[in-house]
């Protein structure tokens, strides 16, 4: 499960918001590409890696299996990457759950149970990308939403732009070099490992793509500007807008006590702050988290620069955050009692290329600035954030360093 939202500023920059939950620890690092790598799908040898990286028992291998359609990575789409990116990494590979590059441009992986990837189809091996690749291609690929919905295989049908959106549709439906999206494993993978992807881009367009029925939709996340997982995003919008007209952020007041006709027996009042929210939906559930991170976008005051609007995006985070144990599976499920968590939450300042991280185990957060970094050297670079050692800021010493200050004799007055 996840949640990904945008916040705007009143200088129209834009921050994104993303946490990534989980039951399985999926060992998530950081790793860097630099401009200019070059990209293979050597997708059997990365499976070989992680089942020799997590020791996986046999019966969890059953879950991680090549379909015999899956062609070579010889015979699939191979790039060389125009920018670099800062990535969240799982399982001790290279897969981008989230990231930001140097175009301001972020990307990553949302559980849609639902999804169902694009078929393989012999002649247009070298234009197919398998899908846990996706965001791999898009960070290192595209500078803006445009340049995805121009390079991938869609019909113009298929794109859900809103009535305000400047993106285009012009190239869909055309020529024969767009890329397709394929699943390359068997059906018994995990539903948890099937994806949409949000994208957003610093001129201020969300989108996501969602693989159903075999097909790509493209649908403008705006303006809502919120997703979480199943269902599809059209159903998540329609409902957010139809079903809760009644959450504001105004407190309800106390009835007018003139207003006595409406009363047969008593009149009910109020001194509560918050009351305007009373029926927002509090589960852990997607349809619930797209609910309350829509209203908490949608209601907060807009910040005045990227830094507040950071600040803000780790409060709303905090909204739909899953502490360990409080969404389980029965405990005689095949998890064995298996419990989602926010894993770890980030927010991407896409004017500014900062990349900042929380981890489940800190409420430390830690500051990654694009700008400053040499992705020529870090390439490949693995980065374990150091949580354990960063868990809380200790200005004891500091404070005990103004008494010692305010016992120094003082000059006395002439």
């Amino acid at each position: 499960m996840c949640t990904n939202f945008y916040i705007r500023t009143k200088k129209n920059e834009m921050v994104i918001g993303r946490t990534l939950e989980f039951a399985l620890d999926v060992d998530s690092d950081i790793f860097f590409r630099k401009p200019g790598y070059r990209y293979s799908q050597d997708i059997r040898k990365i499976l070989n890696q992680i089942q020799t990286e997590l020791q996986l028992s046999d019966k969890q291998l059953e879950n991680f299996q090549i379909n015999a359609e899956t062609p070579d990575a010889e015979q699939l789409y191979s790039w060389e990457g125009k920018y670099g990116f800062v990535a969240m990494g799982s399982l001790g590979q290279s897969f981008a759950t989230n990231g930001l590059n140097t175009q301001g441009l972020t990307t990553g992986t949302m559980t849609l149970a639902q999804s169902e990837y694009q078929p393989f189809v012999a002649d247009k091996n070298s234009k197919t990308l398998l899908y846990p690749c996706l965001t791999n291609w898009i960070l290192s690929n595209c500078s803006t939403c445009q340049d995805v919905i121009d390079a991938l295989d869609v019909r113009r049908e298929d794109i859900c732009l809103s009535k305000e959106s400047t993106l285009s549709t012009v190239m869909a439906d055309n020529g024969e070099d767009k890329l397709r999206v394929s699943n390359p494993f068997t059906g018994a993978l995990p539903p948890g490992f099937h994806f949409h992807m949000p994208i957003q881009d610093k001129l201020g367009h969300s989108i996501v793509l969602e693989y159903t029925h075999g097909r790509l939709t493209i649908t403008d996340l705006m303006p809502i500007g919120v997703l979480t997982n199943d269902p599809v995003i059209g159903w998540q919008q329609e409902n957010v807008i139809n079903n809760y007209m009644n959450i504001t952020p105004i407190n309800i007041q106390s009835l007018n006590p003139n207003a006595f006709w409406l009363n047969n027996n008593f009149a009910c009042e109020t001194v509560a702050q918050g009351s305007g929210f009373t029926g927002l939906p509090g589960s852990s559930a997607p349809v619930d988290r797209f609910v309350r991170a829509s209203m908490m976008t949608n209601f907060a005051f807009q910040t005045d620069d990227t830094v507040e609007a950071t600040n803000l995006a780790f409060h709303i985070l905090n909204t739909v955050d899953i502490p360990d144990g409080t969404s389980r599976e029965h405990i005689n499920s095949e998890s064995g009692n298996g419990a989602d968590r926010t894993l770890w939450a980030t927010v991407s300042d896409l004017t500014h290329q900062i990349y900042s991280i929380r981890m489940y185990g800190s409420p430390q957060v830690f500051k990654i600035d694009l700008k400053k970094l040499d992705l020529e050297a870090l390439n490949d670079v693995r980065y374990r954030l150091p949580v354990r050692e960063h868990q809380s800021i200790d200005v004891t010493n500091n404070i005990m360093s103004q008494v010692t200050i305010s016992k120094e004799p003082q000059p006395e007055s002439v």
